[in-house]
């Protein structure tokens, strides 16, 4: 028999199906470990993936009332493989948000579907009683190997969330609960929201208020749902931290007892919201501080009632005349006792923007102010005076003074106790200024 040889092989029938069957399953075992190699890597991939996230946020896979999360919201078929069971009512006529991004802390987002965007948007089902998206990976090209989350949100807050990888072909179910999406496939999101009676939020008004000992005040408790709706009807309970200060009914109006700081709390079955309240008297104050801006001077300031002092001696260098305005021999002393101003004609011009000399009224209020009190609007315990800007009252410390101020000693170095007023003629003399807030 002959054998036909064609470069150096015999080409017999045997040997021919023998070659043949080899390469046949070299290529099926090499296809076969392509396949296997991508569907092991891609699934460490994911894992490792997965824990990095989860150690970051927390639980990785599905949040929602049938897996430990927020009550009312359920992902449902064929989001999902099986429908959870439910019982409440349905809620259509919400606002849901939904984001998708590979950012589990969304400062950066994939894509976002909501109710008014015909692009991206979320239908109602009424009848089957859902909310239904449809997202294609491939539109914003969702990458594979990468996790993506999908959250609902009402306003503010998350509902729940599904966590997606996109996986390759023919991949199986992966552990760690995630959900698989092979690459530039579409995933139909359904999920049901239900109505919420439970108070989630309370919002007191006024959020702050500041009454005098003997005043009432009114608050109000505003009760949201966890949608943010408005829920009437709901009765709260009424409280305060301190009650040595002020009492409480139980429609939420406040009594002032005495000076003080307190919260006012209301309170409905878990949820609560609080409001400050500040009970002061008419001798009550706040100290400050204010920067002219003409030299860059800093001045404490005193807020007694509803006026706004300067603590401190005016020091501005009126038209560089020298601090103390024709007295140099105490210009050394300036920066420490402030400018002293020989006429009013100047003490009504050297106050900064926003504020102005005060007049006998707003002297007299004051001096109603700190009569019998420590409230600290001097700074030494020797009489002081000051310009008025009414121009037949000027305030001296002499025979023709307007204003007396003694002080006594007390746990603080200064203290203005008594007031007196005298009438004068004189427009004239070297004295210091206090600016008022206009």
């Amino acid at each position: 028999m002959k054998n036909h040889m064609f470069c150096g092989f015999s080409c017999n029938s045997g040997f021919t199906a023998n070659f043949w069957m080899t390469g046949l399953m070299l290529l099926i075992f090499t296809s076969c470990s392509e396949s296997a190699f991508e569907f092991e890597d891609i699934s460490d991939e994911l894992s490792a993936l997965s824990q990095t996230q989860a150690a970051r946020y927390g639980k990785i896979g599905i949040s929602d009332a049938a897996n430990d999360g927020i009550d009312e919201f359920y992902f449902l078929e064929p989001t999902v493989a099986k429908n959870p069971k439910f019982s409440g009512r349905f809620h259509p006529d919400l606002l849901p948000v939904v984001e998708i991004s590979d950012d589990f802390g969304f400062e950066r987002l994939h894509q976002v579907f909501t109710r008014n965007d015909p692009a991206y948007k979320i239908s109602v089902d009424r009848t089957n009683q859902h909310y239904v998206l449809n997202w294609n990976s491939s539109k914003n090209k969702a990458e594979k190997g990468k996790i993506y989350r999908v959250r609902v949100r009402i306003g503010e807050k998350v509902m729940g969330y599904m966590d997606v990888a996109i996986v390759p072909k023919n991949q199986g179910k992966l552990d760690g609960g995630l959900t698989p999406l092979q690459e530039n496939q579409s995933l139909k999101i359904q999920f049901r929201l239900e109505e919420k009676h439970c108070p989630a939020n309370i919002i007191v008004e006024p959020e702050s208020a500041d009454i005098l000992v003997g005043q009432a005040k009114q608050f109000i408790a505003k009760v949201y749902n966890y949608y943010g709706e408005l829920l009437d009807n709901i009765k709260v309970k009424w409280s305060l931290e301190n009650e040595e200060i002020a009492s409480i009914n139980k429609e939420g109006k406040v009594s002032a007892i005495a000076v003080g700081t307190t919260k006012i709390v209301a309170k409905a079955s878990d949820v609560a919201g609080a409001a400050n309240l500040n009970i002061g008297d008419d001798n009550c104050y706040e100290l400050g501080t204010f920067t002219d801006p003409r030299d860059g001077q800093i001045y404490k300031t005193i807020k007694i009632g509803k006026q706004i002092w300067f603590a401190q001696n005016l020091n501005y260098n009126y038209q560089n005349q020298g601090c103390a305005f024709n007295r140099e021999e105490v210009e050394d002393g300036c920066p420490n006792v402030g400018a002293q101003y020989h006429s009013l004609t100047q003490a009504r011009l050297v106050c900064p923007d926003g504020w102005h000399l005060p007049d006998n009224q707003e002297w007299r209020q004051l001096g109603s102010a700190l009569l019998g009190t420590d409230i600290p609007f001097r700074s030494s315990n020797s009489p002081s005076v000051f310009w008025s800007s009414t121009l037949d009252v000027i305030i001296d410390d002499f025979d023709n003074s307007v204003f007396y101020y003694y002080t006594y000693p007390r746990f603080i170095s200064y203290n203005v106790l008594v007031v007196e007023e005298k009438l004068s003629d004189r427009e004239n003399d070297n004295v210091p200024c206090r600016c008022l807030k206009n």
